[in-house]
């Protein structure tokens, strides 16, 4: 399923470094592409066939483990709707948004979020837009100690 593009009725997962976290939310810089990324990194959490969202978020936990990404106690991973996303994009730009699979090495559940214009302003806006769908109920521990 390589390239194919996730159901809108799933979930996927962003892990935020603690600097972009603030009173346990993440910012939007944590949304925002780095210099010559054409997509925001994510995680599919329905690829890993349970019913709870929490443990699908411990699998990618597990996933960050054995990619050895550093994982801070005061990051988060904050999981979205397909859908939700979409729409955020969709609202600022005319680019169609996709989330696509696309599996690295340890990594069967990556993905990639685009319809980024590329335009700073836009991007940023978009950035801030994805994080005020941020909230308690769909945010999570980086690491549980």
């Amino acid at each position: 399923m390589s390239g194919a593009e996730v159901d809108e009725k799933h979930h996927v997962s962003r892990y935020c470094k603690p600097r972009f976290i603030d009173d346990g939310l993440p910012v939007a810089g944590a949304f925002a592409l780095r210099n010559n990324e054409e997509y925001l990194s994510v995680n599919w959490l329905e690829f890993f066939d349970t019913l709870k969202l929490t443990q699908a978020i411990d699998c990618v936990r597990q996933v960050f483990r054995n990619k050895d990404y550093s994982v801070g106690i005061n990051g988060r991973f904050v999981s979205f709707k397909v859908r939700k996303l979409k729409e955020v994009i969709s609202n600022h730009t005319d680019l169609s948004p996709r989330v696509v699979r696309i599996p690295v090495e340890n990594d069967p559940s990556h993905c990639g979020v685009y319809g980024y214009t590329g335009h700073i302003s836009t991007d940023k806006l978009i950035a801030l837009k994805i994080a005020k769908l941020a909230h308690t109920g769909n945010v999570y521990p980086g690491k549980i100690s």
